[in-house]
């Protein structure tokens, strides 16, 4: 089961041991409470780092310049494995901002997979109801759709 809401660090200890995958580690803070949490129940959790590739302030994840700051320390968590990025593009309409956003992503990643992680980040979660095609066409491995579903 993979978790995909923000949470704080103070909830961790609740879903640790229930979960596979973390979607939203928008801090070296958390990862460092996850990995803690980690190690305490023997496993190693595989994470993405959330990215807010539109810089948009209503939203979390880490800037490229901040993730740059962290990525050694993110790296050196012994039960974290980091497998991929994700991002929530700003809810709009217009295609063009999306495909920019998801096609940032993608950049990131494989900036990522060539400077500090030798190809091993395959993760691209990025997409929603309402521009899930979109993130598809760009690369999104994953997908979050809820209001489809129940349409």
């Amino acid at each position: 089961m993979a978790f995909y809401w923000k949470f704080t660090k103070n909830k961790v200890k609740y879903i640790i041991d229930d979960v596979d995958l973390i979607h939203s580690v928008n801090k070296l803070s958390l990862a460092q409470e996850i990995n803690k949490k980690a190690e305490q129940s023997s496993k190693i959790m595989d994470v993405l780092l959330e990215i807010n590739v539109y810089g948009e302030e209503s939203k979390q994840g880490y800037s490229l310049d901040e993730l740059k700051c962290d990525i050694i320390e993110l790296q050196n968590l012994k039960n974290l494995n980091i497998i991929g990025v994700m991002t929530m593009a700003p809810f709009t309409d217009d295609e063009k901002i999306l495909r920019m956003v998801f096609s940032e992503l993608r950049k990131i990643r494989d900036e990522l997979n060539k400077e500090y992680f030798n190809n091993s980040l395959t993760e691209l979660s990025m997409g929603m109801s309402n521009d899930y095609k979109i993130a598809l066409q760009e690369g999104s491995t994953f997908i979050r759709v809820g209001t489809k579903i129940f349409k």
